[in-house]
């Protein structure tokens, strides 16, 4: 939205943009003593020391005001506000009497996110600034997207085999994991990948198992990009540890699995469902006969199924029991995604 606001600069020209913003200037020049009648371009921004947290843990978030303009301004106040569970301490003087051009004035605070919650939060913190300039009383505000994560509990672990560290959150029987990752596929007339983060239980598919788990929201992208379950002898892929079988929905809705029918490190076998789209919530459910799987999916919570593949994984990639759980990836090596997802269960 175009605010119509004028402002004097001394030269520097900035904004706290949230990512995948922009910020449009349109810039003209003019003299000193029209540079005076106006006020001076300012900027309010909130820097977090964690931009991610869990439910329950404190970080420092410094809300600093800026004055990049030729004059002073007066009589500076900021104020934070967060939403309801968030504890705030104020951890310096919030009013300054005078703001000097070419500097900022800074106050931290110590929040605390909430006890209770979702596994996946993205809380919304915001600042505001007000003073006096030269033609009257002005303020401005910024807000700062805080994600905040459950802790994954007992029997689950996590695994992170992506470029950047993943978020993981757990709570009441839902999980969340923000991550990158190219996903778990052999695409066509490309190298097969296995990157993911993944939320699981050691050695809990046996050889007569199922696994289940509903997918309540998804944004990959990319080729492989998905959220599903995940079974293989070691869900964090040490040195020779073979992949196993995938069972997932992709950004285009397709539900897809791709196994290990070879017995090397990656996946190298797919199969799409043709000629249906779905979205989200889908149930997915993976059986386990030895080293025979077979997918299945439902869009109205397990009431009706439909049939992915019957696949058989090599016998060197699904001896004995193995680590089963959901995974996500984002699709992509530099774009982080969340999913979430209910009703995980292992029988």
């Amino acid at each position: 939205m175009w605010s119509n606001s004028v402002t004097a600069s001394r030269g520097a020209i900035s904004a706290f943009v949230p990512a995948h913003g922009v910020v449009m200037y349109r810039v003209s020049t003019i003299d000193r003593r029209q540079a005076r009648a106006l006020p001076p371009h300012t900027m309010l921004s909130l820097a977090p020391a964690a931009a991610q947290l869990f439910t329950g843990r404190s970080t420092i978030v410094r809300e600093t005001l800026t004055d990049d303009g030729p004059a002073p301004v007066k009589r500076v106040k900021l104020t934070f506000r967060a939403g309801r569970g968030w504890r705030i301490k104020r951890l310096g003087r919030a009013r300054v009497e005078r703001l000097a051009p070419g500097h900022r004035y800074t106050v931290a605070f110590r929040v605390t996110a909430p006890v209770a919650g979702p596994p996946f939060a993205l809380a919304a913190l915001s600042g505001g600034a007000s003073w006096d300039p030269v033609n009257g009383w002005r303020a401005t505000a910024a807000i700062l997207g805080e994600r905040v994560f459950a802790p994954v509990p007992p029997p689950y672990r996590t695994a992170d085999r992506t470029s950047q560290p993943a978020a993981f959150g757990a709570r009441d029987g839902a999980f969340a994991i923000s991550a990158r990752g190219t996903g778990v596929l052999q695409p066509w007339n490309a190298p097969p990948t296995g990157s993911y983060a993944a939320i699981y239980e050691p050695q809990r598919a046996g050889v007569s198992s199922t696994a289940q788990v509903t997918v309540t929201y998804d944004q990959a992208g990319g080729t492989a990009g998905g959220a599903g379950l995940i079974e293989r002898d070691a869900m964090t892929a040490p040195a020779a540890s073979p992949a196993g079988v995938v069972l997932f929905v992709n950004d285009a809705g397709t539900v897809v699995m791709s196994w290990n029918a070879t017995g090397g490190r990656n996946v190298d076998s797919r199969y799409a469902v043709q000629n249906a789209v779905v979205h989200e919530p889908v149930t997915l459910r993976l059986v386990r006969g030895g080293s025979t799987y077979t997918g299945y999916y439902s869009t109205d919570a397990g009431v009706t199924w439909s049939p992915v593949d019957t696949v058989t994984v090599a016998p060197g990639a699904s001896a004995g029991d193995q680590d089963v759980g959901v995974f996500h990836a984002s699709g992509l090596f530099t774009w982080t995604t969340t999913a979430t997802f209910k009703d995980f269960s292992v029988r």
